[in-house]
């Protein structure tokens, strides 16, 4: 979803009273059904109210840094949605390995105490969740920790994960699309990702809307392995049909 064009969406409906679905195709030359994912976005905001056919601003004009905030909440709450989907796909005895980001971190969050799994990570945060599992197996990628990451990275940790199997791992990353796949932004931790989806029976991919038509730094998986991408909103046309030819499938988590 590009900001821009929403942001543009964003400022039509509060110049008038109230606007409909194919006035904002018609305005904005796109399809039904991304003014529909445009609308379900905006309609997250409680100044504004859909109605069966478009949309309405109900509320005043709020400050900038008011709206900095409100939209940091929503993308915190769309990642733990996120992690609760990914989280219920962890099952008894499980070989799983998570790894770095601010939404992979909540994933053991939401597992349930009584389920028997492996846990491989080089997280922090994973780590801290893991030891509250008391039926939770905790394997820790050795190597430097990154502070900006909460990750141990460098050699040590790829060539530790070498000798273990996975049966899923559960990646993050900073953008995701049709010809690069999952990318990364940090070279450090790219080589244990890259293993990781390597080794993994299956790919679930953790990613928020913001993610969908980025491309960073380094390719860790491409588009054709990612067996799952969960995310808190459905991405363009072009990329769910992309996942289709693959038969891989997108899972929008509700919050």
């Amino acid at each position: 979803m590009k900001e821009e064009l929403l942001e543009e969406i964003r400022k039509f409906i509060i110049s008038r009273p109230e606007v409909t679905l194919t006035e904002l195709c018609d305005t904005f030359h796109v399809s039904m059904s991304t003014t529909r994912r445009y609308v379900a976005t905006m309609a997250r905001d409680p100044y504004f109210q859909k109605f069966y056919g478009g949309i309405r601003f109900t509320g005043e004009q709020v400050s900038v840094q008011e709206q900095k905030i409100a939209t940091a909440d929503r993308i915190v709450l769309a990642k733990r949605a996120i992690a609760r989907k990914a989280a219920e796909y962890i099952k008894d005895h499980d070989i799983i390995f998570i790894d770095s980001g601010t939404t992979t971190r909540h994933i053991l969050d939401f597992v349930h105490q009584d389920i028997r799994c492996t846990v491989i990570t080089n997280n922090y945060h994973v780590i801290n969740s893991a030891m509250k599992l008391p039926n939770c197996r905790l394997i820790v990628l050795p190597g430097i920790f990154n502070r900006q990451t909460s990750a141990f990275i460098g050699e040590y940790s790829s060539a530790y994960l070498e000798a273990f199997n996975i049966h899923k791992a559960f990646l993050a990353c900073t953008g995701l699309n049709i010809p690069n796949g999952a990318t990364n932004t940090y070279p450090e931790e790219n080589a244990t990702k890259s293993l990781a989806a390597k080794k993994a029976k299956d790919i679930f991919l953790l990613a928020d809307h913001r993610k969908f038509g980025r491309s960073t730094l380094m390719t860790f998986c491409p588009l054709a392995a990612i067996k799952q991408v969960i995310t808190d909103e459905l991405p363009s046309d072009e990329i769910v049909e992309a996942f289709a030819t693959h038969g891989n499938a997108i899972i929008v988590a509700c919050g």
